[in-house]
């Protein structure tokens, strides 16, 4: 009985091991530390996953995000784009191309738009590329754009505090200062419902996109 137990044990111990160092092992290791914002140990992670697997396009789309916060943009836009050969109908990969092409010391907003509506096309119903979408359009001075797509993202995702923020910013940039208060308030009153939520409930793996909406 005693070595039956053992036996067991031994078994339960190798397969939480053979889960750690997996590939989805090392994916949920490297997500927890990004939303840790230890980008470095995030990257690590991510890396380990694609040695053991290197289609794995999620892992791919993480360590994109942990270079970006890393401010390794260019590696960034590199490892996106191994993600889109791998899958090119990959959502995530396109915001996350478009994100960092954005944020590189001298952007590059006209192929960010292009991923942009890549992605919009693949999906429609994304209010993370629209939302994105409409800071890229604003830089380019295209303004009547911006509303629309930061309007129709708020309509996609009417408790996406984000959403309001970027539109509080867009009017206080067009001097339409009630506008943006009244956006803002209603950011802080959607984030503030949303921190009591998470506050009542046990804590649940964040959503992959949630990294690009707090970079956007």
């Amino acid at each position: 009985m005693k070595r039956f137990i053992c036996v067991c044990m031994a078994l339960i111990v190798s397969s939480c091991y053979c889960l750690m160092a997996s590939p989805k092992g090392d994916y949920m290791s490297g997500r927890e530390a990004f939303y840790k914002n230890e980008y470095e140990a995030a990257l690590r992670f991510y890396v380990n996953a694609i040695s053991q697997d290197e289609n794995y396009v999620d892992a791919y789309c993480g360590k994109g995000e942990a270079e970006i916060g890393l401010k390794k943009y260019d590696d960034a836009i590199s490892t996106y784009t191994k993600a889109i050969e791998i899958d090119e109908n990959k959502i995530d990969a396109y915001i996350g191309r478009a994100v960092a092409y954005g944020l590189k010391p001298m952007p590059n907003l006209t192929l960010a738009k292009n991923d942009l509506d890549k992605a919009i096309e693949i999906d429609s119903t994304n209010a993370t590329a629209f939302q994105a979408r409409a800071m890229v359009n604003y830089s380019l001075n295209d303004k009547k754009s911006a509303y629309i797509d930061i309007n129709h993202a708020i309509e996609l995702a009417p408790n996406n505090p984000h959403a309001y923020g970027i539109k509080a910013m867009l009017e206080f940039g067009d001097f339409q200062f009630a506008n943006a208060m009244r956006s803002f308030e209603k950011y802080h009153e959607i984030n503030k419902i949303k921190k009591e939520e998470e506050n009542a409930k046990t804590p649940v793996e964040p959503k992959l996109e949630q990294g690009y909406e707090e970079v956007l």
